[in-house]
């Protein structure tokens, strides 16, 4: 039975003909010439010496895990936070006592003063007024 199932694996088995055939490389490329010369000469394996060291600043794995619980608790404070009701001030007492704090209101409004400069100045920005100009 292993035999068979051996055969039938050998025969489902690509060619390097059906390879280069399905593979979008032309046969006379130079990367064709390079992939043949891997094959004809594979590189020697490494050893375990040469695999990296382990690096020396890495954390170690409990202080993994103590980021992760202070990254939850943060978490948790925060949503704690947010499902906060927001309470919103009456905007005109806060203004109010802003301007009182500030000392903005000693400051008098700039503007006519009687009711004969105020007419004067609207006259004065009537004449100046120009009409838009008439649809076309």
């Amino acid at each position: 039975m292993s035999a068979a199932i051996a055969l039938a694996s050998l025969c489902a088995c690509a060619t390097e003909a059906d390879i280069a055939k399905r593979s979008q490389i032309e046969p006379d490329s130079a990367v064709s010439k390079a992939i043949g010369e891997a094959q004809a000469h594979p590189g020697a394996y490494p050893t375990f010496a040469q695999f990296p060291k382990k690096p020396t600043d890495m954390r170690a794995a409990g202080s993994w895990d103590q980021a992760r619980s202070s990254l939850s608790a943060d978490a948790a404070k925060l949503a704690a936070v947010a499902n906060q009701a927001a309470e919103i001030p009456d905007p005109d007492a806060y203004a109010k006592r802003l301007r009182a704090t500030a000392g903005l209101d000693a400051i008098p409004v700039p503007g006519p003063e009687t009711t004969a400069e105020l007419d004067a100045y609207a006259r004065e920005l009537r004449e100046r007024a120009t009409p838009p100009p008439p649809p076309k």
